[in-house]
């Protein structure tokens, strides 16, 4: 996939890194209050909920959502890849790996995908490095980078899965914040969302060092089994369904959670929950806390109907009042409050000036923008309710106008007006001609 520009990755940036939630509390939520977490739309990038969003910490293996966007937007995913015994070996004290081995063949860069973000293993996230770059450190540079134009600032990463065990990665950092924007988009690329949402991975081919593997299953206890889970006073109707992504530990991260999860109704939520230093049963429980509050309080809704009348406009030379109404192109929906009162939704329209007739039915005038909080929820085009026809008097002024103007403009116009100069130029050269043989006659007569 091609990197989208630098000027989209900007405009990402404002949607989610200073945007304030609408007003719960960990106490509300029963959550931890030293740890971080934040809840998102993800189609919009509204902020639902945060809480130490801004504090950096250690990321653990969530770094590997990154490490995945770079490599599924350079990567060849049938690509066989190289193993090195470096990339084997580095995987920190303790670090998560599947037993792959140095020169080991047959496996492909999507096979390291699959088991970096389902099984969480290191040496697959070396790998996908060495493989996609010419070495590691231009592959994490490239990361840091790649998060920087999506507005993860806060984030700076050292490594490809997350180690943080020695003084080398003590500045391996992010934030809550950066974290779902950095899954907000990994979940717009269609072969992330796929992966992620495996509760097992069991597709490794057989290779010179291994006749067969173990499923892998995902370290994400919130697809294991039945990932439907019910929210609001009538649980056995509400349900919301995880459909992703990824785990992190380690001793000095405490347990991380990066999740997506959808209603019923088709409202998709992220959720980031992070420096859990209690256990992972806490993380979870966080997590589920979060899109209970979520989707009981949240839900997608039509803000703008199709056809709605949006202004009304002044067509000059029209031939009745010249009083225009505007209608919506379409219909916009959006994750909102379901009190309405909270919607608090900021218009921002753009329509033509001096707009005259003749206008047709469904032409298009202008648009309007709608904005929550900085964010922008959706844009509509302006167009024309009904046609509206042009004044006799304004018909009849533009066609004589045009009459003369192409008459002005025509070559044949040019040509008389030629043939009209070189006649007056050659009269006045026959004029010239007998003024000069009369005075010479002249002069001849009386010497």
């Amino acid at each position: 996939m091609k990197k989208l520009s630098f000027v989209l990755s900007l405009i990402m940036t404002t949607m989610l890194i200073t945007m304030p939630a609408e007003a719960v509390t960990s106490d509300e939520l029963s959550i931890d209050p030293n740890c971080s977490y934040i809840l998102i739309d993800s189609k919009s990038g509204q902020v639902l909920a945060e809480n130490n969003a801004d504090v950096k910490i250690r990321p653990a293996s969530t770094t590997k959502i990154l490490t995945a966007i770079v490599a599924l937007e350079e990567g060849q995913f049938d690509k066989e890849v190289e193993v090195s015994q470096e990339a084997v070996f580095d995987i920190g004290d303790g670090g998560m790996n599947i037993g792959i081995m140095a020169g080991e063949t047959n496996l492909t860069l999507d096979n390291m995908l699959n088991v970096m973000l389902v099984k969480s293993a290191n040496e697959a996230a070396n790998i996908i490095a060495e493989n996609v770059a010419p070495s590691r450190a231009e592959f994490i540079e490239r990361m840091n980078k790649r998060a920087a134009e999506l507005g993860a600032v806060n984030t700076r990463f050292y490594n490809t899965n997350g180690m943080d065990d020695t003084e080398q990665f003590k500045n391996h950092l992010t934030t809550a914040r950066d974290m779902a924007i950095l899954a907000r988009h990994a979940m717009t690329i269609p072969k992330f969302r796929e992966i992620v949402k495996q509760e097992y991975y069991n597709e490794l081919p057989a290779t010179n060092k291994h006749k067969e593997w173990p499923d892998l299953r995902t370290t994400n206890k919130l697809l294991w089994g039945n990932n439907q889970y019910p929210y609001g006073p009538e649980e056995d109707n509400n349900k919301y369904t995880v459909i992703g992504i990824k785990t992190g530990y380690t001793s000095g991260a405490g347990f991380n959670l990066i999740t997506t999860a959808v209603s019923e109704e088709g409202t998709e939520l992220i959720a980031a929950v992070m420096n859990v230093k209690e256990s992972n049963d806490a993380v979870i429980n966080y997590t589920k806390q979060l899109y209970e509050y979520g989707f009981e309080n949240y839900k997608t809704q039509a803000f703008v109907e199709k056809d709605q009348v949006l202004d009304t406009v002044n067509v000059m030379d029209s031939k009745d009042d010249g009083k225009l109404q505007l209608l919506a192109s379409q219909s916009l929906e959006a994750t909102l409050s379901i009190d309405k009162n909270l919607w608090n939704i900021q218009e921002e329209k753009d329509i033509m000036q001096d707009i005259t007739a003749p206008v047709k039915q469904g032409e298009v005038l202008g648009s309007v923008e709608y904005k929550k909080d900085g964010i922008l929820l959706g844009k509509v085009d302006l167009i024309a309710a009904r046609g509206v026809e042009r004044s006799f008097k304004a018909s009849f002024k533009e066609t004589a106008g045009n009459i003369f103007h192409g008459i002005f403009t025509s070559w044949i116009f040019r040509i008389l007006v030629l043939i009209f100069v070189l006649l007056l130029v050659r009269k006045h050269i026959r004029r010239a001609r007998y003024r000069k043989r009369r005075k010479r006659y002249m002069a001849n007569r009386f010497k």
